[in-house]
């Protein structure tokens, strides 16, 4: 939809049309779909995925694990959601802190568009050792600057999606359960909440606008 309206807006700029048609165009509605948060067992089969696309990559841009694996480390230890996490500046870790910039705001209050993270060693290290691939800039860990923040975003989820075809995940219930990037943000906070955090604290976390 997004594209959609940026080539008709194009168009209309051009003058190729007197207005653009896609003015009346709704907003894409959240599907339904239910996310569940991964066990210990299931995030260690995740990183291993990584590892078995790479042995599957047929030529060398394909490889792509330890990127993978640092977005999903940060990802579990923040709670943040993908797009902010790949937009992330090598200035934004400082130590064990890392700040980040978040995008998706529906009512932005001052301040709740940055928030602050405290991430293990064992995630800083995986962040400081990426190499620089040719196409990603210098400044950043996962974004080259020569493309918007959703194409890059979109340019990733494909790549994650790739990973199902390595995992066998299953619910609760015992049914198969496809990966999305999402359900590390809901395994941040389930092990915040088994770790006996107020869910006060992890809604603000979460960078929620309030606990509802």
């Amino acid at each position: 939809l997004t594209r959609v309206k940026a080539f008709f807006r194009w168009a209309a700029g051009m003058e190729y049309a007197r207005r653009s048609p896609a003015l009346m165009l709704k907003a894409v509605t959240p599907d339904e779909s239910q996310t569940w948060p991964l066990t210990p067992k299931q995030f260690k089969e995740l990183l291993a995925a990584t590892r078995r696309l790479d042995a599957d990559a047929r030529y060398k841009s394909a490889v792509v694990g330890q990127p993978l694996r640092a977005l999903f480390l940060v990802q579990r230890w923040t709670g943040l959601r993908i797009g902010d996490v790949l937009s992330l500046p090598k200035a934004a870790l400082s130590g064990n802190r890392l700040t980040a910039v978040i995008q998706k705001k529906r009512n932005r209050k001052p301040g709740a568009s940055r928030v602050e993270c405290i991430v293990p060693d064992h995630v800083v290290e995986a962040l400081n050792s990426l190499p620089l691939r040719k196409e990603e800039h210098p400044d950043y860990f996962f974004w080259s600057r020569r493309c918007s923040q959703q194409v890059n975003t979109n340019k990733w989820l494909r790549k994650v999606n790739r990973l199902n075809d390595y995992l066998s995940f299953t619910n609760e219930a015992g049914e198969p359960m496809g990966f999305r990037s999402h359900m590390l943000r809901d395994t941040f906070a389930v092990e915040m909440l088994l770790a006996g955090v107020p869910l006060e604290k992890v809604s603000k976390l979460l960078t929620h606008e309030s606990i509802t």
